[in-house]
């Protein structure tokens, strides 16, 4: 059996392969840099920038009170998610403080939470806490999955070009299965970053690989480049983007991390709910 890390490893490995040096980090290994920081830094900010996010946290929820238990639990309001619907939401402790931030995909059968590599097992630990007689099943994804992620102003233009006009027919926080010129992948739609439309591509590693040699050969006139871990830190920092653990831990509650938007302030009870009602107020 592939362990999590093996497969992770294996889109780092691809991209090795095309000349790219990777770094090791917490025994997790990266790419730092692609084509020059400069470069990397200006897609971020005036072109289309696709980062590798394979390594984040990819949690399946499985059973009928999936959305339930997660609307119980979490700040956001989730129990009527429609399928193909995505909803962030932030998992907080007895005193309101940030156990985990994640961002929550209907399948209509099952459902996946995408958090961050730091915190995901004890987001997985701390779901499995509230299962009293609920029919759900937590299980780790990553293995199954890999992750890539575009954004910056010219994000929309050239998924577009990518995928075609069934992003147009995608609405924000929400996915399609798009299947084209022999690549299959889900794509996913996030209006959350300065205005602009952000795509996430999920897909089994053949598909991914094939999918950013296509991006890579049809870039055209497009400000377009593959991002290390270097420039999206500088990046995110810029532009006060939080993050696990520097910011996204239980030393921080919502309105210290600046998420109060993924607080649903009318939804009722949660954990941490009343202590924070109580700062908002």
């Amino acid at each position: 059996m592939i362990s999590t890390e093996e497969k992770n490893t294996e889109l780092v490995e691809f991209l090795e392969s095309q000349g790219y040096s990777s770094i090791s980090s917490n025994g997790l290994k990266l790419i730092n840099n692609y084509n020059g920081l400069e470069n990397e830094i200006d897609s971020l900010y005036n072109g289309a920038a696709l980062r590798n996010i394979s390594h984040e946290g990819i949690i399946e929820l499985k059973g009928k009170d999936a959305l339930d238990l997660i609307h119980r639990i979490g700040t956001n309001s989730v129990k009527n998610l429609p399928k193909e619907g995505v909803q962030n939401t932030i998992f907080t402790s007895e005193k309101g403080r940030i156990i985990g931030v994640g961002s929550l995909i209907n399948f209509e059968d099952y459902q996946l939470l995408v958090t961050s590599r730091t915190n995901k097992q004890k987001v997985m630990s701390w779901i499995r806490k509230y299962i009293i007689s609920d029919d759900v099943e937590v299980n780790d994804a990553n293995a199954k999955y890999n992750l890539i992620e575009l954004s910056g102003p010219q994000a929309d233009s050239f998924a577009t070009l990518i995928c075609g006009n069934v992003v147009n027919d995608i609405k924000p926080d929400s996915f399609k299965i798009v299947h084209t010129d022999n690549l299959l992948f889900f794509l996913i739609k996030q209006n959350v970053e300065r205005n602009h439309n952000k795509f996430w591509f999920l897909a089994d590693f053949d598909n991914t690989k094939r999918l950013i040699n296509y991006m890579l050969e049809n870039k055209g006139i497009f400000n377009f480049n593959l991002v290390g871990e270097e420039a999206y830190e500088i990046y995110r920092i810029e532009q006060g983007i939080p993050d696990a653990p520097n910011e996204l831990n239980d030393d921080y509650n919502p309105h210290e991390s600046g998420l109060v938007n993924l607080v649903d302030f009318e939804k009722g009870c949660y954990i941490g709910q009343e202590v924070i009602a109580r700062l908002q107020s």
